[in-house]
């Protein structure tokens, strides 16, 4: 707020809302509606974007590892007679 020449008091008075307010919204505690990210905005004069994306996928899962039977170290278990 400071680069943009104002205090959270000034824009508590601008916006006429509390100061305890603007501290909310200048911490993440606030839930904002777009309304109110709107006029926000429009007081620091500044852009709000919001994007919608699709998640990442997850990576295919992996494939077993080969284990070799340690009797044999071909995976094939030992024969008893």
């Amino acid at each position: 707020m400071a680069a943009r020449g104002i205090s959270p008091t000034q824009l508590a008075e601008r916006l006429d809302i509390p100061p305890g307010r603007v501290i909310q919204i200048l911490s993440g505690e606030a839930e904002l509606t777009m309304r109110s990210l709107a006029v926000l905005s429009e007081e620091l004069n500044a852009c709000v974007e919001i994007h919608f994306f699709d998640p990442p996928k997850p990576p295919p899962a992996a494939a077993p590892a080969h284990v070799d039977h340690p009797a044999t170290g071909n995976g094939e278990p030992t024969r008893r007679r």
